[in-house]
């Protein structure tokens, strides 16, 4: 009997204080007294929350620094995360480095828009989607001018565009424009906003020619080039063959007297030996005139054979 009202006694204790403290839960521990506690079930686990970061504004080829940090969990559980590009422009092959990563990168390789999630787990419940959107910004386009050299008067100049770009690959319009010309020249462009244009080169001189693109946002860098324009039946001042100043004249061909031969290049000299013509002329004595070739002779003995050619002509005379 007694024994029986120790234990009853034990038992009314025990209750006396869970009412008081707190409760128990079905798996026999015990819990706090709370008001998120209902029964005997276990607090319910709060989601995280996710967050992708701020969106940006990006160059073409920038790698794009992805930031999950702002992510948190309100029972202060550890998180998991992963990332995802759900949208990327028409021909990019851009992908994250670590999705798993609080912080991942990709490449923005192409102009447009790109669109990362970002889900964060707390290892009980996923949390909702967030989205953060990155951008690339314009790039400005290239102008380019192709032309072909030597032009001369009366030429049709024809100009090429086409070489121009535009790295966001926007469509192009273009802008020619004859930014000097010789002083008489009445030259036109023909259709200054064609991707190729072109005018008639009607006087000599310089020609300076300038391309402005657009790629429907900005203008390009100017582009120019400077043609020089020479008159027709000059030598082209690119010809290789053509003389230029300082050039010594060109040496005459040589010729051949009595059979003899000479050096190439060499130069002939006709003269009159004066001193004879002017004994022969005080002496009143009638002679014919005779006319002798000095030649110059390259190699050993030049000098020796010239003037034995010299004497035998003036002992003839005499």
């Amino acid at each position: 009997m007694r024994q029986r009202l120790f234990v009853s006694i034990i038992i009314l204790g025990i209750l006396t204080l869970t009412t008081a403290t707190g409760h128990a839960y079905s798996d026999g521990t015990l819990g706090t007294n709370c008001s998120m506690c209902h029964g005997s079930q276990r607090p319910a686990n709060n989601p995280p929350e996710a967050d992708a970061g701020l969106d940006q504004t990006v160059a073409i080829g920038d790698t794009v620094l992805l930031d999950g940090s702002g992510s948190s969990d309100a029972d202060g559980d550890p998180l998991t995360y992963q990332w995802s590009l759900a949208t990327v422009p028409t021909g990019s092959s851009a992908s994250l480095s670590d999705p798993a990563s609080v912080n991942p990168t990709f490449v923005a390789d192409v102009s447009g828009e790109y669109i990362v999630e970002l889900v964060v787990n707390d290892g009980t419940a996923d949390s909702s989607l967030a989205v953060a959107t990155i951008i690339t910004e314009n790039a400005p386009p290239a102008a380019v001018i192709n032309v072909e050299q030597p032009v001369l008067t009366g030429d049709t100049v024809s100009l090429d565009g086409s070489g121009s770009s535009d790295a966001d690959g926007n469509p192009l319009t273009y802008q020619w424009s004859l930014a000097a010309m010789p002083f008489e020249s009445s030259a036109s462009l023909t259709d200054p906003t064609s991707v190729n244009s072109t005018f008639m080169a009607d006087v000599a001189g310089d020609y300076i020619v300038n391309l402005i693109v657009n790629d429907g946002q900005q203008n390009s860098a100017e582009d120019s080039v400077v043609l020089t324009v020479s008159l027709a039946g000059d030598p082209s001042p690119t010809d290789p063959t053509a003389p230029s100043a300082g050039d010594p004249p060109a040496a005459e061909p040589p010729d051949s007297d009595d059979g003899e031969s000479q050096a190439d290049g060499d130069d002939s000299l006709e003269t009159d030996d004066n001193e004879s013509e002017k004994s022969r002329q005080n002496e009143n004595t009638p002679r014919k005139r005779r006319k002798y070739r000095r030649r110059y002779y390259r190699g050993p003995g030049s000098e020796i054979q010239a003037d034995h050619i010299r004497d035998r002509v003036r002992n003839r005379d005499s």
